[in-house]
């Protein structure tokens, strides 16, 4: 019969410490605040072209095409599969002197203003782009000549309310049909 105690003890400690530096890293991504996270996006992505209201201009310029709840699928064992909202995408169009990259940085710049407090409540209305309290990610890609924005922030009911303000602001910011001649 073999002696395994020592063996079975180092096993034990590189679990417990494998274990301790994973609660450790769980609970530093928990503490990241949306405050934070706001902070850390205005550093990155604010400059002379997104401040003074121009982020909230750019916003309102844009036509909102399409809006749809961005879905993810959970398997459920009594019921199957459960569909559960996990952001918000709107297909939108900018004036053509407005690059794919200047408006998703005024969009993220302007959560994060927003979120610090910096720009007033009112500076969009039905604005989708943030959440009191809350961190919403903003990202884009090019769509077929527009573009398709991306929100989400955590859990369920952020994204419904979310959803229900994109849709808000898009029957604001409708395209203008041209009347032909």
């Amino acid at each position: 019969m073999y002696d395994l105690g020592f063996h079975t003890s180092s096993i034990g400690r590189v679990l417990a410490v494998s274990s301790i530096l994973t609660i450790l890293g769980m609970t530093n991504c928990a503490t990241l605040t949306p405050a934070k996270q706001a902070e850390e996006m205005e550093r990155l992505q604010c400059d002379r072209d997104t401040s003074n209201g121009k982020d909230v201009r750019l916003a309102e310029s844009m036509s909102v095409l399409a809006v749809n709840p961005v879905y993810s699928y959970m398997h459920n064992g009594r019921t199957g599969t459960d569909r559960r909202i996990k952001g918000v995408k709107l297909l939108v169009r900018v004036p053509e002197s407005v690059s794919s990259s200047l408006l998703l940085r005024s969009l993220q710049c302007h959560c994060a203003r927003m979120t610090l407090g910096y720009e007033p409540l009112t500076s969009l209305a039905n604005d989708p782009f943030w959440l009191p309290n809350a961190w919403v990610d903003i990202e884009s890609t090019p769509q077929g000549g527009n573009l398709e924005v991306t929100i989400a922030t955590d859990g369920i009911d952020g994204n419904l309310r979310l959803l229900s303000i994109a849709k808000a602001f898009a029957a604001a910011h409708a395209p203008r049909l041209s009347s032909g001649s």
